[in-house]
C-alpha cells in the first residue's frame, strides 16, 4: 500500500511537470507558427534568431532577477524610502529593471547584427520577449504548483494576457531601436558624430522609458485585480499600439520615410 501511494505520488509529480512543460513551451511555438508561417516566413532564417532566443531566454531573465533583487534591497535598507501603500517591487522596480535590461540587450543585438528591416527586427524582439515570458512562466508556475485556489485563473492570465504583453513590449522596443537607427537618425557616412550618437542613445532611452510606463501600467492593474475589466482594457490598448507599430514598420520597409 505504501509503495502504491509513492508510485501514485511520483506519477502525479511527473504528470504535473509534463503539464508545466507544455504550458511553458506553448507560447514560443505559437508565436513561431503565427509569425513565421503567416506574417514573415523568412524572418527566422536569419543567423541572429538564435541569439535573440538565448538572450531573451537566458541572459535577460538572469540579469533581471539579480538586478531586481539588488534594487529591492536598496529600498529596504534602514533609513531608505518606504512605500507601504502598494507593492512597489511589482509596480515600479520590476518594470523599470526588466525593461532597462531588455532594452540594453536588444540594442546590443541590433548593433551587432544591424537588421535593417524594421518589421523583422520587431518580430525578432518578439522572439526575445516570448522566451523571456516562458522562463518567467516556468518560474511562477513552479512556485504555485497548483496548490493555490486561484491557480487556474493565474495560469490563464499568464498565458493569455501577460505573455502577449511581454511579446508586444519587447517587439515594440526592438522595432523602435531599429526605427531610430535606420530612419530617424540614420547611421550613415557623415552622420556618426558625437552629437548623432548622443541623439540616437537619447531616443533609445526615451523608447525604454515609454515601454517601462506601459509595463508599469500593466503591472499596476493586474496586481490589484488579476483579471478584470481594467486589466483587459490595458491589454487591448497595448495590443493596439503594438499592431499599429507593426503596420507602420511594414510600410517603412516598403519605402516610406518618417
Amino acid at each position: 500500500m505504501f509503495f502504491e501511494i509513492m508510485d501514485m505520488g511520483i506519477s502525479l509529480h511527473f504528470a504535473m511537470q509534463f503539464l508545466l512543460f507544455l504550458l511553458v513551451i506553448l507560447p514560443p511555438l505559437l508565436y513561431y507558427y503565427i509569425t513565421g508561417r503567416w506574417y514573415a516566413p523568412s524572418v527566422y532564417r536569419r543567423n541572429s534568431t538564435v541569439y535573440y532566443l538565448i538572450f531573451g531566454g537566458i541572459l535577460a531573465p538572469l540579469l533581471s532577477i539579480v538586478l531586481v533583487d539588488y534594487v529591492y534591497r536598496l529600498f529596504t535598507l534602514p533609513g531608505s524610502i518606504r512605500f507601504t501603500f502598494f507593492d512597489y517591487r511589482g509596480f515600479v522596480i520590476i518594470p523599470f529593471v526588466e525593461e532597462l535590461v531588455r532594452g540594453s540587450l536588444l540594442l546590443l543585438l541590433f548593433l551587432i547584427f544591424r537588421t535593417r528591416d524594421v518589421k523583422a527586427t520587431t518580430l525578432l524582439g518578439g522572439v526575445f520577449g516570448v522566451m523571456f515570458a516562458s522562463v518567467e512562466n516556468y518560474f511562477y508556475f513552479g512556485i504555485y504548483t497548483g496548490s493555490e485556489s486561484g491557480y487556474p485563473s493565474f495560469v490563464v492570465q499568464r498565458l493569455l494576457l501577460t505573455t502577449p504583453i511581454h511579446i508586444a513590449l519587447s517587439a515594440m522596443l526592438s522595432g523602435l531601436i531599429a526605427l531610430i537607427y535606420e530612419y530617424i537618425v540614420p547611421k550613415r557616412e557623415g552622420n556618426n558624430s558625437v552629437g548623432a550618437v548622443t541623439k540616437r542613445l537619447s531616443l533609445v532611452a526615451f523608447a525604454i522609458i515609454f515601454i517601462q510606463h506601459l509595463h508599469f501600467l500593466w503591472n499596476f492593474h493586474t496586481q490589484i485585480t488579476p483579471i478584470s475589466l481594467e486589466s483587459v482594457a490595458v491589454f487591448v490598448v497595448i495590443m493596439i499600439i503594438f499592431f499599429a507599430h507593426l503596420k507602420k514598420s511594414k510600410s517603412l520597409d516598403s519605402g516610406e520615410r518618417v
